[in-house]
């Protein structure tokens, strides 16, 4: 099983311009749909690329940490709402 390195060198194809693009566009998602299936989608999308955007920045454990915070609470909104 690859490590946390390993798999950030596999997604260094993603520009800073596409995840921030990324970012926006799931922000757009939130704003508009009325569908909360979709909205927290969407949701979870920004957790993950804001993720991966922060692992250039700060440690990628505490990126994964964020991610994986990020996945539980959409989680918790889908099994509540």
């Amino acid at each position: 099983m690859p490590d946390l390195s390993a798999v950030l060198e596999q997604l260094s194809f993603l520009t800073t311009q596409a995840l921030v693009a990324g970012v926006v566009l799931a922000a757009g998602v939130v704003v508009v749909s009325g569908d909360w299936r979709l909205v927290v989608l969407a949701l979870l999308s920004q957790y993950v690329l804001l993720g991966l955007l922060q692992a250039r920045l700060l440690p990628p454990v505490v990126a994964l940490l964020k991610i994986m915070v990020g996945s539980l609470v959409c989680t918790i909104l889908y099994i509540t709402a």
